[in-house]
């Protein structure tokens, strides 16, 4: 399945951070449209598998930190893209009792980076026009529409030289910005949020020094 999306702000806490996507030294992505909730029946939907056993351990991510000493700086960025989403189911759906159907699936997003202006990008050299931010990684999602999605990111130049790379993490279908701000439902469609921790190819991006 692919989609087509639209990406808003990018934040740099340190290096970079797109919309909340932290990037560290050394360095509404938007969404697979919700699907609607499936009023067939399990014989008709097709294979369907009780909910998994627990795991008796995560995998462990190992992501950059912030340096404890050192003047570091702090840089903001905006940038806007449109490109795909490619999604592709694995496995068989299952059922965790929440009246949602469960699925895994393998994501990949490719998404040409444009500036989004003053005042929010007010160094557009940081990343260039035309550089690509890519992903892969795994997706667990709900035929609701809500889905976790954690991968592995990098973001190039239209040269080809990785300028940042590290830990994409999102959300589809949570809003953070709801009560008490009240400007969005939590469990707004076609949203999506979340944060990208890596690192700078050069330590000279972020003028991170002692």
């Amino acid at each position: 399945m692919k989609t087509a999306y639209r990406f808003a702000y990018v934040l740099i806490v340190l290096a970079i951070a797109l919309n909340g996507f932290a990037l560290t030294n050394g360095s509404s992505v938007p969404p697979v449209p919700p699907q609607p909730a499936d009023s067939t029946s399990v014989s008709e939907r097709g294979p369907v598998e009780s909910a998994p056993a627990l795991l008796p351990v995560l995998p462990k991510i190992t992501i950059p930190g912030v340096p404890t000493s050192g003047n570091c700086c702090l840089y903001q960025v905006a940038k806007k893209f449109e490109g795909k989403r490619t999604v592709q189911m694995i496995g068989a759906s299952y059922d965790c009792g929440q009246g949602a159907i469960t699925s895994r699936a393998s994501v990949t997003i490719n998404l040409p980076l444009v500036s989004g202006g003053l005042p929010c990008d007010p160094q557009p050299s940081l990343i260039p026009n035309f550089s690509k931010l890519a992903a892969t990684g795994t997706m667990i999602k709900r035929n609701d529409g809500f889905a976790h999605f954690l991968g592995e990111f990098s973001i190039t130049n239209s040269g080809g030289t990785v300028l940042f790379k590290g830990t994409i993490e999102t959300l589809d279908r949570l809003a953070s910005h709801h009560f008490p701000f009240n400007c969005e439902a939590c469990d707004l469609k076609s949203h999506i949020e979340g944060w990208l921790v890596g690192e700078a190819s050069d330590w000279e991006i972020l003028r991170c020094g002692p």
